[in-house]
């Protein structure tokens, strides 16, 4: 085998040991070939309450709970619902396209960073990107917000 043919192999294995090192990548001994990443830590108090607010986004959205996703303050703040209502069509038909084009979004949220009133959530999606979502503090609890300037449905199908 020549040096041209070795060179894109030694580079995959260099790359798998690479990241196995660093936890990206782990070993599933029972099959011999690369897991899943780990599961991340449990989240407690406030972190925990915030993955519960986009927890509650994803239980609607399986639940293809339109009215609930588009009902201000409900999941998402007012603001992100008005903005979408706003926009040339409406909240409740940009969720039925989302659903209709995409399916209902598996969300796992990795970690979240806390300043008084407002979160980023960091949140895997199905595609395995990972999207940071806002949440604002309202009240006691915590609703879905714009993400990067962007409404939050089009963040999590990007």
């Amino acid at each position: 085998m020549g040096l041209a043919r070795r060179t894109p192999v030694a580079l995959v294995v260099a790359a798998a040991v690479l990241l196995t090192g660093c936890g990206v990548l782990t070993q599933d001994p029972a099959a011999g070939r690369p897991a899943a990443p780990a599961a991340p830590p449990p989240l407690r108090g406030e972190a925990a309450r915030v993955a519960g607010a986009v927890g509650g986004l994803s239980a609607a959205l399986r639940a293809g709970d339109v009215e609930r996703v588009c009902r201000p303050n409900a999941v998402l703040t007012a603001a992100v619902v008005a903005e979408m209502n706003s926009s040339g069509g409406s909240c409740e038909a940009t969720v039925e396209s989302m659903l209709t084009d995409f399916g209902p979004p598996r969300l796992t949220v990795l970690g979240v960073a806390l300043k008084p009133d407002l979160a980023t959530a960091r949140v895997r999606v199905a595609n395995g990107g990972v999207v940071p979502l806002t949440l604002l503090r309202v009240g006691a609890g915590w609703l879905v917000s714009f993400s990067d300037g962007n409404d939050p449905l089009s963040a999590l199908n990007a």
